[in-house]
């Protein structure tokens, strides 16, 4: 569990910031598998403003039977958006910045994955007597 001010302070300096990202690896690919960063958002309306962003792209794939559903469980029972980058984006563009830009979610992300990681997202809600999907990684 990270506090993520000390981490962008520690990652200030080349030296700070191949430690950071070192260790962020070793958490991923030795350790717990898992890492939490405390205040990663400063202001936490910008999740809620996604939320609220997504829930409405939902609505509308409702109302005009868009949207293709998910395939982990029977159709209706679950909602998805696909490309949920791209609509993000067309809906609120100044969220999608807030919200994709954040530079802890960068930092972990680069650790993993590298320098030249590039970002996708879908959203994948599992609704009350909705099957869950089982937990994996896609690799592109």
């Amino acid at each position: 569990i990270y506090d993520s001010l000390k981490v962008m302070t520690a990652a200030a300096t080349p030296d700070g910031r191949r430690a950071v990202l070192a260790e962020i690896c070793e958490a991923f690919g030795e350790g717990p598998g898992v890492v939490v960063f405390k205040r990663a958002y400063e202001d936490t309306g910008i999740i809620d403003r996604a939320s609220t962003i997504f829930d409405a792209i939902i609505e509308v794939q409702h109302r005009t039977s868009t949207g293709g559903g998910d395939h982990f469980a029977k159709p209706g029972a679950n909602d998805r958006i696909w490309n949920s980058l791209e609509k993000h984006c067309l809906a609120d563009p100044a969220n999608f910045a807030e919200y994709y830009g954040n530079a802890i979610i960068a930092l972990a992300n680069e650790a993993w994955l590298g320098p030249s990681y590039q970002m996708t997202a879908q959203v994948n809600r599992v609704n009350p007597g909705g099957s869950a999907q089982s937990a994996h990684r896609d690799y592109h």
